[in-house]
């Protein structure tokens, strides 16, 4: 068995929660404000939607990083789940608002 860290597993969670928190948290609620977002290529992005600041979270420590992919997994499941019931569903190369 290869031992991939040796950081406790809920310090490893923990950590990746903080990095996706403070993403987000400036986009939350109707005094939501815009993030700049950065690729990998250097170019800034301007986004004030929390789904799509997710989508483009990486983490160059790899400790972290598969616990935040677990996370984004979590973040995107919940979405669809639950969501605010106003989001993009894509189906047969088709882009579609649904109202539940």
């Amino acid at each position: 068995m290869k031992i991939l860290s040796k950081k406790n597993p809920i310090d490893i969670f923990s950590e990746a929660s903080k990095i996706l928190n403070e993403a987000v948290v400036h986009t939350l609620g109707p005094k939501g404000t815009n993030t700049a977002v950065v690729d990998g290529n250097g170019m800034y992005q301007i986004i004030n939607d929390g789904k799509a600041i997710i989508e483009k979270l990486t983490s160059l420590e790899p400790d972290i990083a598969p616990a935040l992919e677990t996370l984004k997994q979590a973040s995107f499941e919940t979405n669809r789940k639950a969501g605010d019931r106003n989001y993009f569903n894509y189906c047969n190369n088709e882009c579609f608002t649904t109202r539940c």
